[in-house]
């Protein structure tokens, strides 16, 4: 049987990201998983063309910093 585990679930939209290590219905609790802005909480602006989160999939979700992982 496989297993069906995760290390941790994100929740994304154009302008923040939560995650969490265990998904469990109403009770879950998301962490901010966000750069900060102006010694604040969110992101900073987006470059032209792309979203708030764009750090997500280019630094964090790229193919070289998961295979250090």
């Amino acid at each position: 049987m496989l297993s069906q585990r995760a290390v941790v679930h994100f929740a994304v939209d154009p302008g923040l990201v939560f995650m969490t290590t265990k998904l469990d219905g109403s009770d879950t609790a998301f962490l901010p998983f966000n750069k900060g802005h102006n010694d604040g909480a969110g992101n900073p602006p987006a470059p032209e063309g792309k979203y708030q989160t764009h750090y997500l999939w280019e630094d964090v979700w790229a193919r070289e910093p998961w295979l250090d992982i």
